[in-house]
């Protein structure tokens, strides 16, 4: 690894709990691998009823608003996004993404889901995020039945994004 210390700026958006405890196992793994790791959250400006959501999720280009985030993407080896997937969009997240600029460090993705339609709803974050000049790193999907297997998926991932940090093991 080199001497520089590697920073990462993890970035959740989370109804449920599922993501923000992606989210938070990543950045412990990212700690334990010498990578030091800030979580910021993305919030809603105020909060409707859960049915309301899975409502407005079914414009894929829907936007609701959220709170400010304060946070300087500058500085920051690497951004994760952290998000579940909805029905065909996630509006707080499309929101959060419209703000974006280029000024964000290159960005992984990972998305928890149930199991359905996962592929393109991921395909349709990364395209948002190139599409705003971001450099997409990648993406996976956790199935939020597959607890088990979660760490596995975050250490491969992060191997692949941070290889000096995270070599393939044998």
């Amino acid at each position: 690894m080199s001497s520089k210390k590697r920073r990462a700026l993890l970035i959740c958006h989370s109804r449920t709990g599922n993501s923000l405890r992606l989210c938070e196992k990543t950045a412990e793994i990212l700690r334990e691998g010498g990578v030091e790791a800030k979580i910021i959250r993305i919030r809603p400006a105020f909060g409707i009823p859960y049915p309301g959501w899975l409502f407005l999720s079914l414009f894929p280009t829907m936007k609701f608003p959220i709170k400010q985030i304060g946070e300087d993407m500058r500085g920051f080896d690497l951004a994760l996004l952290f998000l579940p997937k909805w029905t065909m969009a996630n509006p707080v997240v499309n929101k959060f993404i419209s703000r974006a600029t280029f000024k964000f460090p290159p960005t992984g993705v990972i998305v928890s889901y149930g199991g359905w339609r996962g592929e393109s709803f991921l395909h349709s974050v990364k395209a948002s995020l190139w599409m705003r000049g971001i450099k997409v790193l990648g993406g996976i999907l956790v199935k939020r039945s597959e607890k088990d297997q979660e760490e596995g998926k975050i250490r491969e991932f992060l191997g692949s994004v941070l290889p000096d940090a995270f070599p393939k093991r044998p």
